[in-house]
């Protein structure tokens, strides 16, 4: 592994973790001004619970099986899934299916996790890239 690997090893990661940063901050901003949860409050926070955990848990088993292993299938599966959702979520907006009214400025909320997103599938093709020369490498050894 060179220098370079290490560095598209190292800037995957690092996006990763925003990535669930932002998931997270997201889901906490759904739940708190969301006026479907006024009515339970203890929904709020399960959900809320279960939100969290699932990044926690999905992130951890990206780096586990992404970056400590090279492993491809599941980097080709999110790669897959980010211009699907990248696609589905301005036609869902510009026919109204998906405007919450309760988060304000959701328009500028949306283009910022948009750039996140293109980012996203940028770093994730370097690490495949990345990840299959080294079970290349891993292979042959």
């Amino acid at each position: 592994m060179d220098q370079n690997d290490i560095k598209v090893r190292k800037q995957w990661l690092g996006m990763l973790i925003l990535n669930m940063l932002i998931n997270s901050g997201s889901a906490l901003l759904h739940m708190w001004l969301n006026p479907a949860y006024d009515h339970m409050p203890q929904l709020r926070y399960v959900s809320l619970s279960i939100s969290l955990i699932g990044t926690v848990g999905f992130g951890y088993c990206l780096y586990r099986c992404i970056y400590k292993k090279p492993g491809t299938k599941l980097l080709t599966f999110c790669l897959i899934m980010t211009v699907v959702s990248l696609a589905a979520t301005p036609l869902l907006y510009v026919n109204g299916k998906m405007i919450p009214d309760y988060i304000p400025y959701y328009g500028f909320y949306l283009t910022v996790t948009h750039i996140l997103g293109f980012c996203w599938i940028f770093f994730c093709w370097k690490m495949l890239k990345t990840n299959k020369k080294l079970k290349k490498v891993l292979d042959l050894s």
